[in-house]
């Protein structure tokens, strides 16, 4: 009798034994999911790959579902191409593995519908009438703007209630990031592109979006763009005026357009005819009112010099020549 109950007991001690070394087995070995691109766009393509730890997953039989319908299955079969879902909606995206040691993993990945829409504006000046946008120059300001499209259970969240956190080059802003921080500024210092990503979240981060935008290399300068003010037809702001203008009428006004500087309020016009100075009309430094001389044919060379008064390095200079 005491032969048998030793025989028993040694027999629990060896599943024991077997089975703490199958599981010690299996813990060094696990599989993940990774989503390529990384924060997809609601409807755009993707590619879902898992990634293995203490197995070998091309020797493995895997088994990918979405929702509760297997899509693709076999031996060695790491990936799987779908797509987002849509804008407030979820994906649920599992993978079962079966190793080449018969060990069961699985994994996984709930997608959400989220978005973010990251806007970038150059704080310089262009015509109300401008159908471009404002372009960066050196020692000028851009300002980003996040909208995000964020839910949970369905629901958009407000905006408001998100924490945003902003970085410039792929280095944090600190003191530009944070609750209900949906937009920052920063200088253009160079003529390098400037990566801006804004990381979006709620406070428990159950939903998170991050997206990046680059600025190109912009070697945008100040300008000034001439116009003609015809008595009869108004200012012909779809025909600029370049080198030289021809006078057919005995009065006209010629408007200075500013193009891509900072604080246009603070800009000083420095006009001049045949190296003298002249004076615009008296409200509007813009335009200057030129005059046929009675029985007189010439040229009047017309030189215009803008500075902004707040920011030394923004400049621009242009001339042309009035036949009358």
């Amino acid at each position: 009798m005491r032969k048998e109950i030793l025989k028993f007991l040694f027999g629990c001690v060896i599943l024991v034994l077997l089975a703490f070394f199958q599981n010690a087995r299996a813990f060094g070995e696990n599989v993940s999911i990774s989503i390529v691109p990384q924060n997809p766009t609601p409807g755009s393509p993707i590619k879902a790959q898992i990634y293995s730890s203490g197995f070998d997953a091309s020797r493995s039989n895997i088994i990918w579902r979405i929702g509760d319908k297997t899509t693709e299955k076999g031996i060695g079969k790491t990936s799987i191409e779908t797509v987002a879902p849509d804008a407030g909606k979820s994906k649920t995206i599992s993978v079962s593995v079966t190793t080449e040691n018969d060990i069961q993993l699985t994994k996984t990945l709930i997608l959400q519908g989220n978005d973010v829409d990251l806007l970038c504006e150059a704080m310089t000046c262009a015509p109300y009438w401008y159908n471009g946008l404002p372009l960066p120059v050196i020692d000028s300001r851009v300002k980003a703007v996040a909208i995000p499209h964020l839910f949970s259970g369905g629901k958009r969240i407000l905006p408001s209630n998100l924490f945003y956190e902003w970085s410039l080059n792929y280095e944090g802003i600190l003191n530009s990031s944070g609750y209900k921080k949906n937009s920052f500024s920063f200088k253009i210092e160079n003529y390098n592109n400037y990566a801006v990503t804004v990381k979006v979240s709620n406070a428990d981060k159950s939903a998170v979006f991050e997206k990046t935008i680059i600025l190109p290399a912009n070697q945008a300068k100040p300008e000034i763009i001439f116009y003609e003010d015809n008595p009869s037809l108004g200012t012909l702001f779809n025909k600029a005026i370049k080198g030289e203008f021809q006078m057919l009428v005995k009065t006209i006004n010629i408007i200075a357009e500013p193009f891509f500087f900072s604080n246009p309020e603070k800009l000083d016009y420095n006009w001049k005819m045949n190296g003298q100075n002249i004076a615009p009309e008296e409200n509007n430094p813009k335009v200057m009112n030129f005059e046929t001389p009675t029985g007189i044919t010439g040229t009047g060379a017309i030189n215009l010099q803008i500075k902004n008064l707040a920011n030394f390095f923004q400049f621009a200079e242009e001339s042309l020549n009035i036949n009358f």
